[in-house]
């Protein structure tokens, strides 16, 4: 008998005839004669039945799972009819187990579409590639089927025919990027290759937003000896930043488009810089761009980096390291008189010079003393004006610096009033006498 019931339903009352029908397969693929051809020849009561897998939400599972497997081999002599007319009609058919859809999709003769559709409809989220055929591999990474970890990248990223455009898209989404930011890409085998290769298509990539590009970076295992060619500053700022580019000459050659991008560079491994500085010469920009941000552990070193010439033709630099200088937990003492005097000089008349009198006035002339407190801010300028008394705020910072005066016999005499410090000057007589005053 070879023709085929379109209803199996219509002979239901026939027990033997429907019987004979389900277990010849004597019917047409569909989602009622596969319901009933399922209960017909299950040992199971429908109750039971419908209890341990619900046909209309994982149709294929039901099948495979059933206690008969008239049904299954049935369909799957004809699995892409069965796609077609029967799993993906099914509006619910979203349940699907992994078994289920991994049994489709390796069958042999399947239709390569339909194995897709038939997979992206299903709820179930593939915890990696086991398993799955190479032609369904992009679709569950794209289509978010699988889960956003660096292995299914990289399983993906190693085929031969990789859509690169669509890696890049996937690879730009806020989702995926955060769920990768938080692990480093996996090792692929001993020397890596493919490993090595998603780490460089990363690296090197000009299509991903920036932002998610340094995160992504940020999960390589691999610092480079260059900068990867063509790619633009603001990338290679990344790069430089995170410490994904070695030190040495190659790549200090090639951060040499931009001051602020040698500048990174150095910044990330100053350390190393210092070790060999004298094979990587730098203008005072770069110099003054690492000073700008590099930590104030470093700050120090930096300076000692700048020469009095440079300073002197810099105002830029002079005004930096001076206000450096003027800050009062910083110390001076490993800096020359030269540099020191040159930033004190340049800032007569500021507060800035007051700032560095201070702590370098041991090792000023008294003429040189009296020339910052002649251009001072007041009350300092009236220090040297005959028959003055000048007042301070009484701290120990104060009364040490006013002592050095009083013993120079810059000032005459000094006071100590409770709040205050009482700063007297010399009468007029006295101070044209030691100072040269008209």
């Amino acid at each position: 008998m070879s023709v085929k019931f379109e209803k199996l339903q219509d002979v239901a009352e026939f027990d033997e005839l429907a019987d004979y029908a389900c277990q010849n397969s004597l019917y047409l693929l569909s989602v009622e004669n596969i319901y009933f051809a399922l209960i017909k020849l299950s040992r199971d009561s429908i109750e039971s039945f419908e209890n341990l897998t619900d046909h209309r939400t994982a149709n294929y599972t039901a099948i495979y799972s059933a206690s008969s497997q008239v049904v299954n081999n049935y369909v799957w002599k004809n699995i892409n009819l069965y796609l077609k007319n029967v799993a993906l009609t099914m509006e619910g058919n979203i349940k699907e187990s992994r078994v289920a859809i991994l049994k489709i999709a390796n069958h042999p003769d399947i239709d390569k579409d339909l194995a897709v559709q038939y997979a992206l409809r299903q709820d179930c989220i593939f915890e990696n590639f086991e398993g799955m055929p190479e032609f369904m591999l992009g679709e569950l990474l794209f289509n978010k089927n699988i889960v956003a970890e660096w292995g299914n990248v990289l399983g993906y990223h190693r085929l031969d025919g990789a859509d690169l455009d669509r890696l890049n898209e996937y690879l730009d989404e806020g989702e995926v990027v955060n769920a990768l930011a938080v692990t480093s890409m996996p090792k692929a085998d001993d020397d890596d290759k493919d490993g090595k290769a998603l780490s460089w298509f990363v690296i090197s990539n000009v299509s991903i937003d920036l932002k998610n590009f340094e995160s992504l970076c940020g999960c390589s295992n691999y610092v480079y000896t260059k900068f990867p060619e063509g790619l633009p500053l603001d990338r290679k700022m990344i790069l430089a930043r995170i410490g994904k580019i070695a030190f040495n000459e190659e790549s200090f050659a090639g951060a040499s488009e931009s001051v602020e991008l040698k500048a990174t560079l150095l910044k990330r491994h100053f350390r190393s810089y210092l070790k060999s500085m004298d094979k990587y010469p730098i203008d005072i920009e770069v110099k003054l761009e690492l000073f700008s941000t590099i930590s104030e552990e470093f700050k120090p070193q930096v300076i000692k980096l700048m020469s009095l010439e440079e300073m002197k033709a810099s105002a830029s630099a002079t005004k930096k390291v001076s206000n450096y200088f003027s800050v009062e937990n910083s110390s001076v003492e490993e800096y020359s008189r030269e540099i020191l005097l040159h930033c004190l000089v340049s800032n007569y008349g500021n507060s800035v010079s007051i700032e560095l009198l201070y702590k370098i006035i041991d090792i000023l002339t008294d003429q040189e003393v009296t020339d910052v407190l002649h251009a001072a801010p007041e009350p300092y300028c009236h220090f040297l004006k005959a028959n003055t008394r000048q007042k301070l705020i009484n701290t120990e910072r104060n009364m040490l610096f006013v002592r050095k005066l009083e013993r120079r016999k810059i000032i005459s005499s000094v006071s100590d009033e409770g709040s205050f410090i009482r700063v007297n000057a010399f009468r007029k007589g006295i101070t044209k006498f030691l100072l040269g005053d008209g």
